[in-house]
C-alpha cells in the first residue's frame, strides 16, 4: 500500500515476486495493492497480467480486483481490453457493480466507442445519475475524439 501511494509500481511488483523466490503465496492484499499501483502509474498490461496471475495460483479475488485492472486500462483508453476483463468477470461469476460499469463506459469515451458505452448502460443492472453522467460524458467525449 505505501507503494501504491508512492507511485511506486516496480517496488511493489518486486515485492510480489519475492513472495514466488520465497515459494510463499501472496494473499489478495498483496495481489490488489499491486494491481493497484500498476493502475496509478499507467501499468495496464502488468495489472492485466497480475489479475490473470492471481486466478492462476488460486487467490481470491472480487470485483474490486476487476475494477482496478479495468481502471488501468481506463486511463490508456484500452477499451478492448477493459471490455475482455468486464466479460471475464461475468464468465467467473464475479458481479460487476456500478463502478464497473461506470469505468467501462468511461473507457468507451476514450476509444470512440460510443454505441459501447449507450450498450453498457442499458444493460446495467442499476441505472443512476452517477451511470448516467458517465454514459453521457462517454457519448460526448466520443464526438469530440472523432473530431479530431
Amino acid at each position: 500500500s505505501a507503494c501504491e501511494k508512492g507511485s511506486r509500481w516496480q517496488s511493489a511488483y518486486n515485492l510480489l515476486r519475492m513472495f514466488d523466490k520465497r515459494r510463499l503465496v501472496p494473499d489478495q492484499i498483496s495481489y490488489e495493492a499491486t494491481v493497484s499501483a500498476c493502475q496509478k502509474c499507467s501499468q495496464w498490461q502488468l495489472a492485466v497480467r497480475l489479475l490473470g496471475r492471481m486466478r492462476k495460483v488460486r487467490v481470491a479475488f472480487d470485483h474490486i480486483s476487476f475494477n482496478t485492472a479495468i481502471t488501468s486500462c481506463e486511463k490508456d483508453g484500452q477499451w478492448t481490453q477493459a471490455f475482455m476483463l468486464l466479460g471475464a468477470m461475468q464468465q467467473m461469476s464475479v458481479n460487476p457493480d456500478k463502478v464497473t460499469y461506470i469505468v467501462c463506459i468511461g473507457v468507451c469515451g476514450k476509444g470512440v466507442q460510443w454505441k459501447q458505452a449507450l450498450s453498457l448502460f442499458r444493460n446495467a443492472p442499476e441505472v443512476d445519475d452517477m451511470l448516467f453522467g458517465a454514459t453521457m460524458g462517454a457519448c460526448a467525449e466520443s464526438c469530440r475524439q472523432h473530431k479530431h
